[in-house]
């Protein structure tokens, strides 16, 4: 899993089934785009419908990702 900011990464992290799925990034407050990726047969593809605006400083999160 991959997140970035403004199309900075800010975080990788492997999920498995050891993981349950979950993966957890802490995000420095920035104005802007949060876009979430999975890996998939060696490249990085955005998770759909999961760009979040990230407008103020409260917490944002996905919740529910289904990577399919």
């Amino acid at each position: 899993m991959r997140v970035e900011l403004n199309g900075k990464v800010v975080g990788e992290k492997t999920v498995s089934t050891q993981t349950k799925l979950t993966a957890t990034f802490n995000v420095p407050y920035e104005k802007g785009v949060l876009k979430g990726y999975k890996m998939a047969k060696g490249r990085f593809i955005e998770l759909s419908n999961n760009r979040q605006a990230y407008q103020d400083k409260t917490k944002s999160r996905w919740s529910q990702i289904r990577s399919g």
